[in-house]
């Protein structure tokens, strides 16, 4: 957790006696503790020596101030109008590292005055509303208010000694009202859920109604806290406003809650404070206004802390009026004027680090405000249950901005090696430190905000906003499942150039031709494979390819086959006849011899022939017949 909302509810849980802590001036952090509001001024010394250059509210003579005072409409306004609201947030951005010190948040908060014809937006008027009773029981309207019990300002702010949230950490708060009498009863509440002024009456933005209206504390066995709750810091300020007594309050049930449970609690190893009794038993606030079992229990600080331990410092400006800051402030008349009356303005420092509890927050899965929210009350009296007055809220302070994160990519083409996966993270200008994830399972090294993704699966991401090194604000989540078709290798078989030898028959020649194209071939692939056959670089139909004749002759086809992944494989072979260029071998005709006289000339002598693709024959006959001599 992270803030004045949270430091109060650090107050909380680690709280003290009720006691009464002597009014003076201090310097924590370098925050002047001193009942006025501007830096480089420390008010009311009484003596003592401070350091130079204390940074306050607002912008002195040195130092610096942490309200932000451009000039706005909103503090315009707050100049010519005595009954103007205003929310003023911290002169730089929450969670900034100024002058080595880490500055978390600071707010001013102006609430209206009953002075006059005035009237006051937030004001108790269900004549018993009360600190113990169910916050949305309240009834809160526009309406006048006592001058003592009249809230003006309100001030809050959260800082650390360092820049790293191993360094103490501060709560400093402030509030004025228009009584200058010194005494002032004044509550700041802290709530563990968001609430909301709606309709008259505060609402929290989830339902608890199961437990009176509030977050209750829960404990583990060993006295740990496993949830914290809603808690109140009461303070008085009486005599003349010399002394703070101060009370720290915690919403647990109580109704049916045994006291041998707070004895046992009390003596618990991990207890975080101790539940205050006195000689009437613990002190105890049920029985409020649609609280069902819940209540008020006061706590204080373990019994076996160091003697003299100190963590609250408190300063009231009884000592005279101190000059209020740029726009005023309201005195007891209802004006605007330039100071504090004496004994209006008070201040208060907490040390939640030396109390043994910070508020840097262990971040969580979409966290959305998890500080709550803070009101200011005043009372009718000393008494923790007496009517509730004013009120001056809610408002934040240090509320963790909301962290979202979105996860844009696509899904895993067999085209595509890779893809990047990109998270956005807002609010946007900030720093996040990014972790990824593949199926739940940590990438290591992996901690941009881009992924380059090669297989498919669920990636995950966390973005952690960083303010400072490490100072940490929220985490979101977002997830992103990759889809993608797997690459199914492509495959190609082609057969071996084939020689067909002279003599083959053309019919053997046109069989071998159709054996071999069928041996182009392919697996694999995805999507729809295309087949392509080129001859001389000019696709051809294979189907109606014809063979090389006996004559001899080659083909050279290249068998090109390709995939909806853009695999392509390509090869090229060829298909030879092999000529015949024997020519056959005819036996030359022996001599004839006439036998007798007048014997005629024979039609055609015969001879024999030979061929190395045939058999050969015999007895072929002369083709030109017999020449006779002259």
């Amino acid at each position: 957790m992270t803030g004045f909302l949270v430091i109060l509810f650090l107050f909380s849980i680690t709280t003290l006696h009720a006691q009464s802590i002597p009014t003076e001036t201090t310097v924590k952090a370098n925050f002047g503790v001193d009942s006025d509001v501007h830096s480089g001024i420390v008010s009311f010394p009484n003596g003592m020596v401070f350091p130079f250059g204390t940074d306050d509210w607002f912008l002195g003579e040195s130092g610096k101030g942490v309200i932000d005072e451009t000039p706005t409409a909103t503090t315009a306004a707050l100049l010519v109008d005595d009954n103007a609201t205003a929310e003023i947030r911290m002169s730089v951005p929450i969670y900034s590292i100024v002058d080595g010190r880490l500055w978390i948040d600071a707010v001013f908060i102006r609430d209206q005055n009953a002075q006059g014809n005035n009237t006051d937006s937030n004001v108790f008027t269900g004549g018993s509303d009360k600190n113990n009773d169910n916050p949305n029981t309240w009834t809160i309207t526009d309406a006048s208010v006592p001058q003592k019990n009249d809230i003006i300002d309100v001030f809050g702010h959260l800082r650390r000694e360092g820049a790293t949230v191993d360094t103490n950490e501060w709560a400093i708060i402030g509030a004025s009202t228009r009584n200058d009498s010194g005494d002032s009863y004044l509550d700041f509440e802290y709530f563990r859920k968001k609430v909301n002024l709606v309709g008259g009456t505060i609402q929290s933005v989830e339902d608890l109604s199961a437990t009176g209206g509030r977050t209750p504390y829960l404990f583990n066995a060993n006295g740990s806290v496993l949830q914290h709750g809603d808690i109140i810091l009461s303070i008085n300020y009486a005599n003349g406003g010399a002394n703070a007594i101060i009370k720290l309050y915690v919403w647990v049930e109580l109704v049916g809650v045994p006291d041998s449970y707070f004895d046992t609690h009390n003596t618990l190893p991990a207890r975080p404070f101790e539940f205050k009794q006195d000689q009437n038993g613990y002190i105890q606030y049920d029985g409020g206004n649609g609280a069902g079992n819940y209540g008020y229990a006061e706590i204080q600080l373990r019994s076996d802390l160091p003697p003299g331990f100190t963590a609250i410092f408190s300063q009231v400006n009884d000592g005279g009026a101190v000059p209020a800051g740029p726009w005023g402030t309201i005195n007891k008349g209802g004006n605007i004027v330039p100071n504090y009356q004496q004994n209006t303005f008070a201040e208060i420092a907490i040390n939640a680090s030396a109390l043994g509890f910070d508020s840097s927050s262990t971040p969580g899965i979409d966290c959305i405000s998890p500080l709550g929210s803070v009101i200011v009350k005043t009372r009718s009296s000393d008494s923790f249950t007496a009517e509730l007055k004013d009120l001056a809220g809610p408002f934040s302070l240090a509320d963790t901005p909301e962290v979202t994160v979105e996860i844009e990519g696509e899904d895993l083409a067999c085209t595509e090696e890779s893809i990047t996966l990109t998270a956005t993270a807002t609010p946007p200008g900030n720093t996040f430190n990014y972790v990824w994830y593949k199926d739940d399972v940590e990438l290591e090294g992996e901690t941009g905000n881009t992924l380059q993704v090669t297989e498919t699966g669920v990636y995950r991401v966390t973005a952690t906003l960083e303010f400072a090194p490490g100072v940490f604000g929220c985490t979101a989540e977002d997830e992103f499942e990759v889809n993608g078709e797997p690459l199914i290798p492509l495959n190609q078989v082609c057969p071996e150039n084939q020689t067909i030898p002279e003599c083959t028959s053309q019919e053997e020649i046109n069989t071998a031709f159709g054996n071999w194209l069928s041996g182009f071939s392919y697996s694999g692939g995805n999507g729809t494979v295309v087949e392509k056959y080129y001859v001389n670089d000019q696709e051809v139909d294979v189907n109606t390819l014809e063979a090389p004749n006996t004559c001899g002759g080659s083909i050279t086809l290249k068998y090109e086959v390709s995939d909806e992944c853009e695999q392509v494989k390509m090869c090229e072979r060829t298909f030879t006849v092999t000529p015949d260029e024997t020519n056959p071998e005819i036996v030359d005709v022996p001599d004839y011899k006439l036998e007798g006289c007048n014997t005629p000339w024979p039609e055609n002598l015969t001879t024999d022939w030979t061929d190395n693709c045939s058999a050969g024959g015999q007895g072929i006959l002369s083709d030109g017949g017999v020449d006779q001599p002259d």
